[in-house]
């Protein structure tokens, strides 16, 4: 699983198992970080990855 998580002041942070990205300066830059990190890890989590945002979650797919 993937958390953004609002860190205050309009900035995300993106978080993963010994993964952390620091504050993004609005939403956008952590939505694509976290997708991108998700594509990556999802063939070694079954296929699909979870990313938990404060705006709800969504399931990402590993490509194929």
């Amino acid at each position: 699983m993937i958390v953004i998580k609002e860190s205050g002041n309009g900035r995300y942070e993106v978080y993963a198992e010994d993964h952390h990205w620091e504050a993004f300066p609005g939403p956008l830059g952590a939505i694509l970080t976290a997708e991108g990190l998700a594509k990556r890890l999802a063939p070694a989590c079954g296929g699909e990855v979870t990313i938990e945002t404060p705006w709800g979650s969504k399931q990402v797919r590993a490509s194929v």
